[in-house]
């Protein structure tokens, strides 16, 4: 038990010293949706987890 608890401990350890930031981008707020809305149509898709269609009709119910 003392070993798995060892090996889980530094599998961990591994995984926070390796972190790579994800969101990168400059832009926030309104530039960063324009982003999202004018580049790449699987951008918004990996961003949001919704399709740009179905994000456009929220923001018109909103």
């Amino acid at each position: 038990m003392g070993t798995a608890i060892a090996l889980l401990s530094l599998f961990t350890t591994t995984i926070q010293d390796n972190r790579e930031a994800y969101h990168t981008s400059i832009l926030s707020g309104q530039g960063w949706v324009d982003e999202l809305l004018n580049g790449h149509p699987q951008h918004i898709r990996s961003e949001l987890s919704i399709h740009k269609h179905i994000f456009l009709r929220l923001i018109s119910i909103l």
